[in-house]
Formats: structure tokens, sequence, C-alpha cells
């Protein structure tokens, strides 16, 4: 790239000061009316790019990539000229070249674009970072409505599948959940052979694979997804959207709720001290299903849980409208609970299993230790600046940014689940656990998960006994005083035990409640019933055998690898945006959060050679996020597990957020 003033970069540098300055002029303002769709700007015919400037742009762009500290950076010293003389053009020098660290630059340059146009100012640089995986997703949606017949396959269960006719079903998730992938019914069973009552327990999940077989293309789309993404500003399904609604695959998708709807079935019977006695796996359809929030279940409970503090992006006035703003939510059957007496009744008793169920997994081994996350959510939904426009984008409004600090920021032990959650949560294992015992015994390969017992340089029975006996929770100080190690999570064609889930037969474990969000539930569904129809019947390509298996376990290996915690990175992409503009503001509630702030070191700190600092990995709970704690003395960082109090002392946005902290005085 030419570092001297060619005639093509100084209209470039023109060009783009004056583009800078008509967004100066014309900043976005408030957030978007009913309907929640932001509008761009029209930009003047003289401030389009041109070819030369596209070239340009796409080199910023490159020199924002991320790279090791100890790595050369060709693009550096370049990228700061450009800046330098757009600068020069707007009479506004900026500091000498030879004063701007890496560093500085890559986030200089992130601001740039932004000040141009070429990314929103609330751009995610998270996705961005991974702009050719997700320009590759939006380009592989093509088989849509009015493009290729979706060709599904016949459903070759349907003479077989159990009709549970009026039953109901109760489909538990938060309001604004699009893919309902599972319900809950219960049932009175036959007494145990002691006279002791008994339930079945039935979680009918969602069935794509009536329609997908292996070899179809959608199948083939959700393999390379793998996974449902999910960014605070966009879901990015596993399976495309029309489809799914097409088929009426999310449960209570149906406008007529008396409509049957195919499921596969994983049924428990259960007594009451959470001894699961008999279990099946069965095609099914359903007709009755409730839908239902977490939060109207747990007011069945009497549990309100506490809400953490609400930030924003923006001022808002008192009177703002939230719903104008919101996206849809789905239809629910919230209002009818208070008076729905029977399934107020269910609701307690799939409560009390759920207890049983969690008791068993705690006496065997399970452990648990959650941290505080906080809640981010962005309204409209938005797309990235995946591909360089002709022209500068700015708009004339911004998005609603919410984040929610978690409701506690305590160290104590309490549970992370409200009483809804941990309702479907266990049933959601209880039914996973059915189905890698029908696939054990039969001898099928599946994605089976499992993990080594749980160790410790400190006294590993101290920390068990402090484990809350239902959910195996315990402190969040305690792993890290005692230096509990838990081991990485394997996946493998063949069953093994899963220790910290409390799972120590032989049968394993394998996750099957979520075959529209993941490609591995897939694969588990595609085994159960290919070996649930007579072997003249099965498709020659719907029985996996054991190396087949562990070549698709490899797939999804390398997949999750690859983007391995990005929703989460993006999580705190968005929230550390609103805490940047709250910094030194005058928002007391921000200004009061951030005046109490404490960390939990993760690990002892290491020494950088890079810069002298020490730095350490922590938790901030007040925040629920993750930071990094900077000291500059040996010996001056916390210990893992002690708490220490810390003020914020820079947030980094680039496509690697963090959050610097340093101790307080």
């Amino acid at each position: 790239f030419p570092t001297r003033r060619s005639s093509d970069l100084l209209e470039f540098a023109t060009r783009a000061a004056a583009v800078r300055e008509f967004g100066r002029r014309n900043p976005p303002v408030g957030v978007p009316s009913v309907g929640g769709k932001l509008e761009l700007r029209p930009i003047p015919k003289e401030l389009e790019w041109s070819d030369s400037d596209l070239v340009v742009l796409q080199f910023l762009r490159q020199s924002t990539e991320e790279q090791r500290e100890t790595q050369a950076r060709p693009h550096v010293p370049t990228a700061a000229a450009i800046l330098k003389f757009v600068d020069d053009r707007t009479a506004s020098l900026a500091a000498p070249l030879g004063a701007v660290s890496a560093s500085q630059t890559r986030d200089d340059v992130l601001a740039f674009l932004s000040d141009i146009g070429v990314a929103a100012p609330w751009e995610d640089w998270v996705a961005h970072d991974e702009r050719e995986l997700y320009t590759e997703w939006e380009r592989t949606s093509v088989f849509a409505p009015t493009g290729k017949p979706d060709a599904a396959a016949k459903d070759a269960h349907a003479s077989v599948r159990r009709d549970f006719g009026q039953l109901p079903v109760y489909a538990i998730d938060d309001s604004g959940a699009k893919e309902l992938d599972d319900g809950i019914s219960v049932e009175p069973a036959a007494p145990t052979a002691s006279g002791e009552p008994s339930w079945w327990v039935h979680v009918h999940v969602a069935d794509p694979t009536a329609l997908l077989v292996p070899s179809h293309p959608l199948a083939h789309l959700a393999r390379d997804r793998d996974h449902t993404e999910y960014f605070p500003e966009r879901t990015l399904p596993m399976i495309p959207e029309w489809f799914s609604a097409k088929h009426h695959l999310s449960l209570g998708s149906p406008a007529d709720r008396t409509a049957a709807q195919r499921v596969l079935t994983f049924s428990s019977r259960v007594d009451a001290t959470g001894t699961v006695l008999e279990s099946s796996v069965e095609p099914a359809v359903v007709r009755n299903i409730k839908m239902l929030t977490y939060s109207s279940v747990d007011a069945v409970f009497g549990s309100s849980p506490s809400s953490g503090t609400k930030l924003y992006n923006v001022a808002l006035p008192p009177e703002f409208d939230f719903a104008a703003l919101a996206s849809p939510s789905r239809t629910t059957d919230d209002a009818l609970l208070p008076a729905d007496t029977a399934t107020q009744v269910d609701l307690r008793t799939l409560h009390e299993l759920a207890t049983s169920l969690g008791r068993q997994r705690v006496a065997s081994s399970a452990i648990a230790w959650f941290q505080p996350r906080a809640a981010v959510a962005v309204s409209p939904s938005l797309s990235s600046h995946h591909i360089l426009s002709p022209k500068p984008q700015f708009y004339a409004s911004s998005p609603l940014i919410t984040y929610t600090t978690p409701p506690t920021a305590s160290s104590s032990s309490s549970s992370s689940m409200s009483p809804s959650q941990f309702l479907v949560a266990e049933h959601m294992v209880a039914a996973n656990r059915v189905a890698a015992r029908f696939l054990h015994s039969r001898g099928l390969a599946a994605p089976f998960r499992s993990q080594l017992p749980v160790t410790a340089t400190g006294d590993l029975s101290t920390v068990f006994a402090m484990r809350d006996p239902v959910t195996g929770e315990v402190p969040l100080a305690a792993p890290l005083l005692h230096g509990l190690s838990f081991g990485s999570a394997t996946t493998s064609p063949s069953a093994a035990p899963h220790a910290v889930m409390g799972i120590q037969d032989e049968a394993g474990y394998v996750r099957a409640t979520s075959p529209l969000r993941r490609y591995g539930d897939m694969l588990v569904h595609w085994q159960i019933k290919a070996a649930l129809l007579p072997r003249s019947a099965r498709a020659a390509s719907a029985l996996f055998d054991p190396p087949e298996m562990a070549r698709h376990i490899n797939r999804m290996e390398v997949i999750n690898e690859r983007r391995g915690k990005i929703s989460r990175q993006a999580e705190a992409f968005w929230a550390l945006f609103v805490l940047r503009g709250k910094l030194g503001g005058e928002d007391e509630v921000a200004s009061a959060l951030l005046g109490k702030l404490t960390c939990l070191p993760m690990r002892d700190a290491k020494h950088s050679k890079y810069d002298g600092s020490w730095n350490q990995p922590v938790l901030v709970p007040e925040l629920g996020l993750r930071a990094q704690l900077q000291t500059r003395l040996e010996g001056e960082a916390p210990k893992a597990g002690v708490s220490a109090k810390v003020k914020v002392v820079d947030i980094i946005l680039s496509n690697r957020p963090r959050l610097i902290v340093e101790l307080k005085p």
C-alpha cells in the first residue's frame, strides 16, 4: 500500500473529511418512533465513495483485525498516516505519529470508520470480526420460499405416532423466544411396588427431522451452521425461519392451537424421591399447548425474582413507550394462568419432581458454579456492515440498547435460576438422560457428552459440603479458593460418565431437546428415529455408524472452536458500549453503580513482558462482566478467589472488547 501522499489518497482524505463533517452535523437523534425502524439519512452525490476510496477503506478495515501482542502489525504506520491526512484536511492535527501506539491506532481506526459512515457508531465489532462467516450465513439462506421448493421429506413415522390428545403441554420460555423446542406434560402413573405414587413426565421436543432427512439441502445447511447464533442485535437461526414457520416446527406456532404438532417425546415414570422407574421414547403428536413465560410460572410459586439495574445508551423521557419499540412478543396464555387451577397443580407437581431429580444428581456428584451475567437487549434488530457500501451510511436515530446488571452482586451461595427456570432445566436433563439410555441400550453411536470428576488443590470435601442440596451450586469464590478444576467436557460416539452433572451410570448423557437450535440434537433424533422403524423401512443414510458419527463430532468441535464464546463476547460489547457512555457522565444511577465495584480474580496475575504490567482475569459481579485487572507491582494483585475493590480505568470496544480495572486505593 503506498505510503506517499498519492493523488488518490489525498482525494480520499478530502472526501473523508467532508463526510466526517456531514456526520458530525447530522448525528442520530433519539430512538426510532413507533415501528422501530432505523432510517438512513440521504447522502449528497459528491460524498459517495470512489473506487479508489473503497480500496483505502478496505485497507483500514483490515488494519483493525486483532493480532497477538508480539506480532508485527504492518498496517499500523500506514493506517495512522491515513488518519493524519484526513485530520490535516479538517485542520485538526492528530497526535504525532511516533506517539501513537498500536493499540491506540486500532481503536482510532474503529472510531474513524464510524465517523465516516462505514460502520455504525454502535457497530458490533465482535460479529464484524467474523464477517466472512456471517456473510456466508446470509448467502446460504438461498432456499427462500420464492426460490427452490423445500422438498420436505415424507414423515416416515406418521402411522406410529402416539396422539397425546388434550393432555396439556406446557411450553415455558422467555416472552421474546422464537424457537420453542420443547414442552412438558405430567400425568399420574401406576403406584410403585410399595404403593407409593408415581407420575409420567413427558418432554415433547420439536421434530424437524420428520421433514429433514440427513441428505436434505437444509439438513446440510444446519450441519454447516451447527447451531443458532444469538447476538443481542440479531439472531442467526440454524434452520431458516421461513422453513420453521411454514411447517410449524416451533411448538405452539400454528394459529389453531388444536392442530396436531409432530414431536419426539421422551417420557420418564418418576416417584416422589426422583427415582426413574421406567422410560420410553416415541414419535408423537400434541394438540393442547399452553404458552407460558418464566415470569408467569414464577408467580405461581410466589416468586418474583429481583431485576438488576437498567442502563440505556440514550436519555429517555419519563413517558417513553418501551412497548412501541420492542420486538413483537409471542402469544402467551399468561393472562389465563392465575385462574387456571389445573395448570397450577401440574406446575407445582413438576417443580416438586424436578426438586427430587435434582437431589438425586447432587447426592451423586453434581456440582455447579454460576457467574453473575449481564443481560443486553437491542431494539430494533440490526444487521452488520459486512460489505462496504458505495456511499456512507448515517442514521437519523439510534437503537435503544438496554443493559441490565445481575439481580445481585453478592458472592454468597444462592440459586442462579428462578423456580421456573429450574423446573424446565431439570426436566430437560431428565429427557436427555432418557435419550442416552435409549441409544446406549441399542448400541447406537451419538454425540455423547462426558466430563471427568472434579479435582482440587484444596479440600474438595469442604467445597462439596457447601453445595445447595437441590441445584448443586456453590458460592462464587469457593472453586477459586480451593483450586477446583472442572476439566473440559468431551464429546465422543460412545457413552461415558458425566461426573460434574452427577451422571455416573454407563448410559452417559446426550443432548436431544433443542433440535431447532443444535445440529448435534438433530443427529440424536435421526439415530433414535431410525431405530424406532422396522429394519426394512430404515433409510440407508439415516443411521450413522461410530466412524461417521466421529466425523460429525469433529466437524462440530472445529466450528465451536472457531466461534467459541462469540455470543458472550457480543453481549460484553453491547454492555461496554453503554457503560463507556456513562463514564464521567451525569447519570446518577450509573455513577452510583460504578462507584461500588468489586472484582473476583479468576486466576493469579501474570507478568506481561510487552508493557511490564501484571494482568489478571477477574469477574466484576456488580456488572456481570469479565474484566482485566492491571497492577504495576509484583505481589500487588489479589490471589484467585479473594475479592477486592476496583475502579474502571478503560473500556476498549474492538473485536475483542475489554473492560480494564485497577485496584481502588
